[in-house]
């Protein structure tokens, strides 16, 4: 351990226990601010009421009442035209492996209850699905 044991009893990174391990959903943005970088004049147009510069997007968990959680989980600042359709995509993540594990138990149950009609293996049906499940759990 260091000094700062703000993650003491949570495991490395890396460690078996914490892969497949993300923050429950659902995941939420918001917007970022910071104070701006050189010379911008107080009274510019891109700058808050507090002086602050739009920056991008964060991505947080959020609280039983749908609050943000924090620490940040991800931030999105470059490609101005794509920041908050790539924040969504992100924040969407924990609801789109659910929504894929649920599809490929409903295909599986499917397959088994017609047999052999489907015309392709099993894994030929679900195995890019079982893929991008295993990439998203480390696996």
């Amino acid at each position: 351990m260091t000094d700062n044991d703000d993650n003491a009893g949570m495991p490395p990174a890396q460690s078996p226990e914490a892969i497949g391990v993300h923050t429950a959903g659902p995941w939420r943005i918001g917007e970022s601010w910071r104070p701006p970088v050189g010379n911008m004049p107080q009274d510019h147009p891109d700058r808050d009421a507090n002086g602050n510069v739009f920056w991008g997007y964060h991505i947080s968990g959020s609280g039983e009442h749908g609050g943000h959680i924090l620490p940040t989980l991800a931030a999105v600042h470059n490609f101005p035209d794509q920041m908050e359709a790539n924040a969504r995509l992100i924040a969407a993540a924990p609801d789109l492996l659910e929504a894929l594990q649920d599809a490929v138990d409903d295909l599986l149950t499917s397959m088994r209850f017609r047999g052999d009609g489907w015309g392709c293996t099993e894994d030929e049906l679900v195995g890019r699905y079982r893929a991008a499940i295993a990439k998203a759990l480390g696996q």
